[in-house]
């Protein structure tokens, strides 16, 4: 995965979190995103200190809505390819009724 560009949706926290730093271990360039901003650069921070042989970037963004689908679309716009896509945020949180 060494210079690999990866997005992690819903990755700074739980499974997305596992997954991006899955990626950050094995040498993965990870973006991930967040709704929670705080979250998202706090994970990013944690994976870099970890992982030096990978590289993790905070892309807080909302992606509940097509207009946060499509800023964080153009907050990716400098990235060339992208090689791995996680799509692993949910849009709600709730109990087992």
């Amino acid at each position: 995965m060494k210079g690999k560009h990866c997005l992690v949706t819903g990755g700074s926290i739980g499974i997305g979190k596992m997954i991006a730093e899955g990626l950050c271990a094995n040498g993965a360039i990870v973006y991930i995103c967040s709704r929670k901003k705080d979250q998202c650069e706090k994970t990013a921070n944690e994976l870099n200190a970890k992982y030096p042989q990978g590289k993790a970037i905070s892309k807080p963004g909302d992606l509940s809505s097509i207009k946060g689908v499509e800023a964080l679309v153009a907050s990716m716009s400098d990235v060339d390819k992208l090689h791995v896509l996680v799509n692993n945020a949910g849009a709600t949180w709730g109990a087992v009724r």
